[in-house]
């Protein structure tokens, strides 16, 4: 990888479930890669009302979670 280079991939998933009352799962894995780090980030969630809201709280999830690891790594010297 190029210095300052970055790369991201997502893979969505959901689906609702006739079992659960029709209520939606919905999961999203992602990976992101750029100097020094490689994230890979899964957020797996149920028994949401509406498709749109499972997306929101699985969003909001992943966005937390990414900035509460950069935090984490801030001193962190990149990779060579």
């Amino acid at each position: 990888m190029l210095p300052g280079s970055r790369d991201t991939y997502v893979k969505n998933g959901w689906d609702n479930v006739d079992a659960d009352g029709g209520r939606w799962l919905v999961n999203s894995i992602g990976r992101i890669v750029k100097p020094g780090h490689d994230w890979l980030i899964a957020v797996l969630s149920d028994h949401h009302v509406s498709q749109k809201d499972g997306v929101r709280v699985v969003e909001k999830a992943a966005s937390y979670v990414l900035q509460e690891m950069r935090a984490a790594t801030a001193h962190d010297a990149p990779a060579a």
